[in-house]
């Protein structure tokens, strides 16, 4: 039998960790040690900023890595990270090949959206301060994650997708337009209103004597207010 490097170990440890946060029992099953040895291991990666712990207790360690494509580290399986990662580096790829230029982050993840709610691809969608998204973030300089990204076995169906998708003009790679045709589309209005009450401010500050944009500050945190995602029913006590 060949004995593994150091190297080769923690190179094993990562990879395993792509699919998402472990604990050290399930690392040391994986990589066939026993705790001391894995153990020393995940120190070693800590220390070069590699993992970090994420759960600390005399009978449960948590790892993950640092660069945790999925938002939060939240504990998605291998086929839903694998998918979705796919997904945005297909999307970034048919971009920059169509338009011959970079597609912003946010761009990329509201277009991925949108493909993932028009085709019913069944993939996580999260909910930020800026809209919907996909569960993980993508970073194609990355190539310490974009390496183990392997093609789901629908690939040809998303790159159609992809490709279709790309016929919809409203989808121009520009975040803020990218941002509002989802809330149209979506029917999000409270980040409409949040959208419209941003812009507002920005044209504020650039000229505050303007008594019309003073107006319609107002009107948009009325707006805001009254799309304010609040089931009421918790305000009041049953009768």
């Amino acid at each position: 039998m060949i004995r593994k490097t150091p190297q080769q170990i923690k190179k094993e440890i990562l990879e395993f960790l792509f699919e998402g946060p472990k604990s050290i029992t399930e690392i040391l099953t994986k990589i066939n040690s026993n705790w001391p040895t894995t153990s020393k291991y995940l120190e070693e990666l800590k220390t070069e900023s590699k993992v970090n712990e994420i759960i600390s207790s005399d009978k449960m360690k948590v790892y993950r890595r640092t660069d945790d494509p999925v938002y939060y580290s939240i504990p998605f399986n291998k086929e839903i990270r694998m998918k979705t990662l796919f997904l945005l580096r297909e999307i970034e790829k048919k971009w920059k090949e169509d338009k011959k230029e970079d597609l912003s982050k946010t761009a990329l993840q509201k277009i991925a959206v949108d493909i993932i709610k028009t085709y019913e691809l069944k993939l996580p969608t999260l909910n930020f301060h800026y809209g919907m998204t996909t569960c993980a973030s993508f970073d194609s300089t990355n190539s310490s994650i974009t390496n183990l990204i392997e093609d789901p076995e629908d690939k040809d169906e998303i790159r159609k997708y992809i490709k279709k998708i790309f016929e919809d003009k409203k989808h121009t790679g520009v975040a803020y337009q990218e941002r509002v045709y989802q809330y149209a589309k979506y029917k999000m209005p409270f980040y409409s209103a949040k959208e419209t009450l941003n812009r507002l401010f920005l044209l504020y500050e650039k000229d505050k004597s303007n008594k019309n944009l003073k107006q319609k500050l107002r009107e948009a945190l009325l707006d805001l207010s009254l799309n304010y995602p609040i089931k009421l029913d918790k305000f009041y006590l049953e009768l």
